[in-house]
């Protein structure tokens, strides 16, 4: 049982209670001190609850011996005999225990590209210091006798058995260490899958030289490599093909919507363009609307009006209309493909557990037609890759159906067989993964370790065969990549790397791939992955996606960071000159994707970032003729960019230096001095700017509530009008007359995050109504941490309503499908009481205790002074709306 103590004002713990004792026989406590044991009402004094044991009880130590050894050596008596048996066992511990560091090292050392001549010294090295121990044993007992003469063989051939053991166990941790993998390989771009590494805690930002080596090579492209511009042209001609050409070849043209639906189909297909088009840009919504309104009923036409639909049941009604009325048609199979596939992901977004066989069984069917009716032009292969992958229409069906993809694509004559080997590789991929199992690294059996490799080895056959038949397209070698992290490393991967930007040169899975292999966890390091990011960004493609790799470098950087409690190993500050580059070659590049408003928005960000205040705000002036701000720029950083605007105009105001002045108190907790100095700005009028003052007003409430909070009052932390102390990062927020706030989920999550810093110990009160609990589910979170809605360094409480699950209550990681969930009752009023402790959450919810001390198993969340909290909510069933009533919060000592 846990224990705690306070001694001198100062709480320590948790403590064994053996661990107590200890310290308190050797005196190392005063007896003055306090503890607290769980299930004790109240503090007690260390000399009440835990007395010193009587004079009596304390042993006596036994006489020392006397000096010197005066009987004879008796000779090889029975007592020897006791003598060999301990010597022989304390070899055997030798022995074992060598063999246990052999096996270890020649694990870890065999991880690196050069570990095979180092394992082979190490290995060495130890059995030889074996070797000699049980020499100098042997020669030891020649010396002193006959009575050790007898242990001497028995060291000897001790020790010879411990060299071959430790030779071979090596040996075999060796070929071990080469098939272990490091991570769980992505199912798409988002990484979902329980990590695999070795333990729960990440280790150094060290990493192999491999790694830097692989990250610093240039990026080689040859003159025939594709762009992600080439793709588009092909996706538009694929689609003009099968949907805008047939409807007007073959589709129901009916005058009453036959001139809205062309105008409908050009406006989709220049959606669906990532360049310029000579469309006139209308609201593809409203079109659909007309031409539903007309009574349409071409299925082509129908799909595309369910595609405009934000509403998942009219969505789904719309597609399923399409599926029927496609069955039969002259339109191609692909087409009844795209609308089956539809309403599966819209019901998947309506529930995660959402049954989809049926779907997925007829959009299979479709697929097989369409591999051979003509759907997929002669040498269109990499189309069939294109709707099938990761950005696709069909990716999570294929993510649920790789084998049966695979045996249709096979059983197909007119496709090429490069198509069928990559869908095998990639699906010996999951299957490796699945006979491994999706935990940590020590937690898998050596029969998982046999059967991914043996799965990898033929993912390996197939996918170098695909690659080797169809060298110019990117997907086997990129496939490739995940294999040799788990069979090889950096430099393996950088080999795979480079032949699929041989292909195309902007293929966005294999700068992924190259980024998750070059992290610490992996073969490589921060440094090794940020040198990747200036890897792209030197490579000057900016009329292409391949400088951006920089920014996701950096933010993945800082994110792996604080995942695992490790400090960033940059400030962003240090790196705005770098974002300036990237934001002004995308601004000057004449074939770039970017928009004025794009770079714009970058490059203020990239300014404010490097403390350029002044020049930051000349691109926000700029900015508001162009529409303002592209919100997208402020997300993804791990730190808090919502109010940059405002902090530009206060940093940029002639009060620069003392604004400057009184961020340092603030970010250093000096509160009462930090409060005062922004109040003086305020008084000051920093300029008169309302931009500059609106910053002044955000930080003099959140520093308010601060300083209540540091009292050890109860402080009601909900916003006030204007939001000041709070950021509302996404969903629509309100402040109802009868007082809170209000959350508007609209099939997405709402997120708001106070910046009143509370710490790692407090307890919170509130009141959450669901105002429309019968309409579908519903879920309410109070989250704490370093919030960041894109980021794992928050935890949450959670109040669900599911009607078809039941009502739950639980606390997680942001996340994350581990959590403590209890079953309880969740009403339209629903009242709350948590209690927090170092990352230990205790939880009642309408007066019934549900959790005490919940701690999450080898959470990544780092709690700190700096943690605050926040709000969120969650609908799946439609614009449920979601009420904090209440919440309050006090200090624990």
């Amino acid at each position: 049982m846990s224990v705690y103590l306070e001694v001198n004002g100062e709480r320590i713990g948790p403590l064994d209670r053996a661990e107590l004792e200890a310290r308190l026989a050797k005196g190392e406590l005063p007896p003055t001190a306090r503890v607290w044991m769980e299930g004790w009402p109240e503090w007690r004094l260390l000399s009440e609850a835990f007395p010193s044991p009587p004079a009596s009880a304390t042993p006596t130590p036994p006489m020392l011996p006397p000096p010197g050894n005066t009987t004879p050596d008796p000779g090889p008596v029975a007592g020897d005999w006791k003598g060999l048996v301990g010597c022989c066992l304390s070899l055997v511990g030798i022995v074992l225990s060598a063999s246990l560091v052999a096996a270890i090292l020649g694990a870890l050392v065999s991880r690196r590209p050069t570990g095979v001549e180092g394992v082979e010294k190490a290995r060495l090295v130890l059995a030889a210091i074996l070797f000699a121990g049980a020499l100098a044993l042997g020669i030891r007992g020649l010396v002193r006798g006959r009575r050790t003469r007898v242990m001497t063989l028995a060291a000897t051939l001790s020790g010879g058995a411990g060299f071959l053991l430790v030779m071979y166990t090596s040996t075999i941790a060796f070929r071990l260490g080469r098939v272990i993998p490091p991570r769980s390989l992505p199912a798409s771009s988002t990484r979902t899958s329980p990590s695999p590494a070795p333990s729960a805690e990440e280790g150094p930002d060290t990493g192999s030289s491999a790694g830097m080596e692989a990250a610093s090579a240039p990026i080689k492209v040859g003159a025939a490599s594709k762009t992600e511009h080439d793709r588009d042209r092909d996706r538009i001609r694929f689609f003009s093909r099968n949907w805008v050409e047939a409807y007007q070849k073959q589709g129901h043209r009916d005058p009453r919507w036959d001139a809205t639906a062309l105008r409908m189909l050009e406006q989709w297909l220049a959606i669906k363009a990532r360049f310029p088009t000579n469309a006139v840009k209308e609201d593809l919504e409203e079109l659909a609307d007309d031409v539903l309104a007309a009574n349409c009923d071409d299925p082509v036409l129908l799909y595309v009006c369910a595609r405009s639909q934000k509403k998942k049941d009219e969505a789904i009604r719309l597609f399923e209309e399409s599926e029927r009325a496609l069955k039969g048609s002259p339109y191609k199979g692909i087409t009844r493909f795209f609308a089956v596939v539809g309403i599966s992901r819209e019901q998947r977004e309506q529930s995660r557990t959402a049954d989809v066989a049926g779907p997925d069984a007829r959009a299979l069917e479709a697929l097989k037609e369409a591999l051979g009716d003509g759907s997929f032009a002669p040498g269109e292969e990499a189309m069939i890759v294109d709707v099938l992958g990761d950005s696709g229409w069909g990716a999570s069906f294929r993510t649920r159906q790789r084998e049966a993809i695979a045996r249709a694509v096979e059983s197909e004559p007119k496709v090429a067989r490069w198509v069928g080997d990559l869908y095998w590789g990639e699906h010996h991929i999951r299957e490796a993964w699945r006979r491994r199992g999706g935990g940590f690294a020590d937690t898998v059996k050596a029969e998982g370790w046999k059967g991914f490799e043996s799965e990898l080895h033929t993912a390996e056959t197939f996918l170098t065969r695909a690659w080797a038949a169809k060298p110019d397209e990117p997907f086997a070698a990129a496939a490739m990549m995940e294999v040799m992290l788990g069979l090889g490393g950096a430099t393996e991967v950088r080999t795979w790397f480079d032949r699929a930007v041989a292909a195309q040169v902007d293929y966005q899975p294999a700068y992924t791939e190259m980024l998750w292999t070059l992290r610490p966890r992996w073969d490589g390091s921060h440094a090794a992955m940020l040198a990747f990011g200036r890897t792209a960004l030197a490579s000057g493609r900016f009329d292409t996606q391949v400088p951006w790799v920089f920014r996701e470098a950096a933010i993945d950087v800082e994110s792996d960071a604080r995942q695992y409690n490790n400090p960033v190993p940059f400030r962003w500050r240090d790196l705005g000159g770098e974002f300036k580059t990237l934001y002004a070659g995308f601004a000057a590049s004449p074939t770039s994707s970017f928009q004025g408003r794009d770079w714009e928005s970058g490059l203020a960000v990239a300014c404010y970032l490097k403390g350029e205040f002044a020049e930051a705000r000349q691109h926000l002036t700029a900015l508001a003729s162009l529409g303002g701000m592209n919100e997208e720029y402020l997300r993804g950083w791990g730190i808090d960019l919502s109010l940059m605007t405002q902090r530009v105009a206060a940093g940029a105001s002639p009060a620069d230096l003392e604004v400057k002045r009184a961020e340092e108190l603030w970010e250093a907790h000096r509160t009462e001095e930090a409060l005062e100095a922004y109040r003086q700005l305020r008084k000051k009028g920093v300029g008169g700017d309302p931009q500059a003052s609106e910053f002044l007003d955000h930080r003099i409430a959140t520093l308010t509530l601060e300083r209540d909070f540091q009292k050890g009052g109860w402080v009601d932390v909900l916003p006030r009008a204007g939001w000041a102390g709070w950021t509302r990062p996404s969903g629509e927020w309100s402040q109802p007359k009868e007082g809170g706030v209000q959350v508007q989920c609209r099939n997405q999550d709402g997120f708001a995050a106070s910046t009143v810093r509370i710490g790692t110990r407090w307890e919170a009160r509130g009141t959450i109504e669901f105002p429309e609990l019968e309409q579908g589910e519903v879920t309410a979170l109070v989250s704490c941490g370093l919030l960041n809605p894109q980021s794992r360094t928050w935890t949450a409480f959670r109040l669900q309503h599911h009607p078809s699950q039941g009502n739950s209550a639980s606390y997680g990681v942001r996340g994350e499908p581990t959590r403590l969930l209890r079953r309880t009752s969740v009403e339209e009023t629903n009242s709350i009481e948590l209690r927090f402790i170092d990352g230990a959450m205790s939880v009642v919810v309408n007066g019934n205790p549900l959790l005490t001390d919940g701690h999450i198993d080898r959470s990544p969340v780092q709690f700190s002074p700096d943690s605050t909290l926040g709000l969120a909510a969650h609908s799946a069933g439609g614009e449920l709306p979601v009420v904090f009533r209440k919440l309050e919060v006090r200090r624990i000592p």
